[in-house]
This record gives C-alpha cells, sequence and structure tokens, in this order.
C-alpha cells in the first residue's frame, strides 16, 4: 500500500452488493451475478467483473476456471463472512446498543414474516436452545 493511501473498513456499496448476491448463490459467475444483481442495482458485465477484481483483490472473493468456456467461477472467502459479521456488529452497536434482539424484532416488525420464516426461525430457536453450535450461512435455493 502507497503512504497515503487507504483502505476502507469495508467495502463501499456496490462491492456489497456483487459480495452479498454471491454469497446468496454461493458460486456464480460473472454473468449470473450480472443477472442476479439486475432487481437490485442493474450494472454491465464489465462493472460486475470489475468489481469482482476488486473484490478478489481484498481477499473477500476467491476464483477458479469454470468447467467448460472460458469464464470464471466466484465464490466468497472465508474472510468475507468475518467482513460481513464484523459491518452488522458495528450496525448492532450502533444502532441498537448492541441489544441483537431489538435489531431481530426491527426487522420482523416492519414486515409481517412469511409462513416459511417463521418455520425457519423456530427452527433456528429450537437448535439455538439445543446448544448446538450452528453457522447462520444463507439458505441454499
Amino acid at each position: 500500500m502507497r503512504h497515503g493511501t487507504r483502505t476502507p473498513r469495508h467495502p463501499p456499496d456496490a462491492e456489497l452488493d456483487v459480495l452479498a448476491a454471491l454469497r446468496r448463490a454461493r458460486t456464480a459467475t460473472a454473468a449470473e451475478l450480472t443477472r442476479a444483481l439486475s432487481g437490485v442495482r442493474p450494472m454491465s458485465h464489465a462493472s460486475v467483473l470489475t468489481l469482482l477484481g476488486r473484490l478478489e483483490a481484498r481477499g473477500l472473493v476467491l476464483k477458479r476456471k469454470a468447467d467448460r468456456g472460458k469464464a470464471f467461477v466466484f465464490r466468497p472467502s472465508s474472510s468475507a463472512e468475518g467482513t460481513l459479521r464484523g459491518m452488522v456488529d458495528r450496525l448492532v452497536r450502533g444502532l441498537f446498543g448492541g441489544d441483537r434482539f431489538q435489531f431481530v424484532a426491527s426487522f420482523l416488525e416492519r414486515a409481517q414474516p412469511t409462513a416459511e420464516e417463521v418455520d425457519r426461525l423456530e427452527s433456528l430457536l429450537r437448535e439455538l436452545r439445543g446448544g448446538r453450535d450452528r453457522r447462520l450461512r444463507p439458505r441454499a435455493r
């Protein structure tokens, strides 16, 4: 890093949108991410590739050559999860005084959860009550 150049503590919003879409997909090509982002943050394929390159340089994204064709397949690195969790932790501390219950309640009070979401929450609560260590990961679609 050059003197006077600072790396932000967390990625800019456009990079976060790409990283979040990749986290939901678990693995994806740039074309797949471009399609996935079209309703949230429409951008060109070239822009998605640029953002993926920046995320890779930060160590938040890993890539490998696809089994077919010229494309690369991207996936979040283990550092990506830590970065995202750190951002959520800062948000909870800053806006909710560290009260995780109020953080979750704010989302549930804003919009009525679906029956599936309630079922998933109940399942998570049962697991937490059972004392099992469970990593909260996006659900496979």
